[in-house]
C-alpha cells in the first residue's frame, strides 16, 4: 500500500481515509488504479470485488426452546421469540458483522421477576453467516416477561421474552421422573444394604442376571474345512467378541456384519435382537452356526431368534 509498513485490510482502510471526504465510489476505485496497476511501468495485478463498508452490529434474531433451535430464522429479524417454558433450555440466536475471536458478545438477562437467577452466558466463535448462538437454562426461573442484553462492547441490543409455566404434560412427566428416580435410589439403598449383610447368593445371582440381559444372545460360526465367506444382517445391536474375530470381520452401523473362517477357526458375536438374514460365498452346508449354545441350521436360525426378539438390554456399541 503506498505510504504504509503493512499490506493488510487495515493498511487499505487507512490508505483510503487519507483521501479525504466527498469522494464517490468510482473517484475512489480510480485513485486506486493511478497509484497500482494504473502507475506506468507498474507490474502490479489487480482482482475486483465488491464489498459494503458498514458500522458494526450485534442483534438479536430469535429466542426459542432447545428442541426448536435447528429451525432456521432469518438472520437479523427477530423473527421467532417464543414463550420459554420453566425448567427449559432456551436458544439466543443471532448476527453479527463483527470479526470472531477478537470480538466477545456478552448475553445477559437483566430485567424480569428473577433476572439475577440466570446465569449469563458469552460467545467469541461464529461462522462467516456471522450467526451466533448461545444457551440459558430457565430452572428455578419464575413465570414472567424478561428483559435480555446482547452487548459486543461497541453495540448492544434488548429484546423482551416470557417464561411460562410447564404444560400438565410435562408436569406429569417430571413428577414421573422424579417418583422412578425415587423407586430407584430405593432400590439401591435396599440392595446395598443386603450387600453389606453378606447375601452373597443374591449377590451372584444378580450378577448373572445382569451378563445375560447385556449379552442378549451369542452366535457362534465355524466352516468344515473349507473357508466360509458369510453376510449376516441383524434387527438390533450387535458387538463382535474381540478374541474370536480377525481383521477381516466387519460390524457395520445397520447392523450387518462380514467375514471369513477358515479351518478350525469361528467368529462370535453377541447381539440384542433378531437374526434377518444369512448367506455366504459357497455352500452353506459347510456352515455350522451355534445359537445361545445349541447348533442350529441357517434356515432356522432366523425363526429361532424371532420370538426371542424382545429381550431388554443395553444398547451395545459397534466394534470391528
Amino acid at each position: 500500500m503506498p505510504g504504509q509498513d503493512q499490506a493488510d485490510l487495515a493498511a487499505l482502510e487507512n490508505w483510503i481515509k487519507s483521501f479525504g471526504t466527498g469522494l464517490t465510489k468510482d473517484q475512489v476505485v480510480a485513485r486506486i488504479v493511478d497509484e497500482t496497476t494504473g502507475e506506468a511501468g507498474s507490474d502490479d495485478l489487480r482482482l475486483r470485488q465488491n464489498f459494503r463498508y458498514a458500522d458494526a452490529s450485534t442483534s438479536v434474531s430469535a429466542i426459542v426452546p432447545e428442541s426448536e433451535a435447528n429451525v432456521s430464522s432469518q438472520p437479523g429479524l427477530q423473527s421467532r421469540i417464543v414463550p420459554i417454558e420453566t425448567g427449559q433450555t432456551m436458544v439466543v440466536e443471532g448476527v453479527t458483522n463483527r470479526k470472531p475471536d477478537d470480538n466477545t458478545i456478552s448475553v445477559e438477562v437483566i430485567q424480569g421477576p428473577s433476572a439475577n437467577e440466570f446465569d449469563g452466558a458469552t460467545v467469541d466463535q461464529w461462522g462467516r453467516d456471522g450467526i451466533w448462538t448461545v444457551n440459558l437454562s430457565t430452572e428455578g426461573i419464575e413465570p414472567g416477561t424478561y428483559t435480555l442484553e446482547v452487548d459486543d462492547g461497541d453495540n448492544t441490543d434488548l429484546v423482551q421474552f416470557q417464561v411460562v409455566e410447564q404444560t400438565e404434560d410435562e408436569q406429569q412427566q417430571a413428577e414421573g421422573n422424579e417418583t422412578t428416580t425415587a423407586e430407584g435410589n430405593e432400590t439401591t439403598a435396599a440392595g446395598e444394604a443386603d450387600e453389606d449383610a453378606g447375601n452373597e447368593t443374591g449377590a451372584a445371582a444378580g450378577n448373572q442376571t445382569q451378563g445375560a440381559a447385556q449379552a442378549g444372545h451369542t452366535l457362534e460360526i465355524r466352516t468344515e474345512g473349507a473357508p466360509l465367506n458369510y453376510t449376516i444382517s441383524f434387527a438390533g445391536n450387535v458387538q463382535a467378541v474381540d478374541q474370536q474375530v480377525e481383521e477381516t470381520d466387519v460390524v457395520r452401523e445397520d447392523g450387518t456384519v462380514t467375514g471369513q473362517i477358515t479351518g478350525d477357526d469361528s467368529d462370535v458375536y453377541e447381539f440384542v435382537g433378531r437374526v434377518l438374514d444369512v448367506s455366504a460365498e459357497g455352500d452353506l452346508s459347510n456352515a455350522t452356526f451355534v445359537l445361545d449354545g445349541e447348533e442350529v441350521s441357517p434356515g432356522e436360525l432366523t425363526n429361532a431368534t424371532a420370538n426371542n426378539s424382545a429381550v431388554a438390554a443395553p444398547a451395545i456399541g459397534s466394534s470391528a
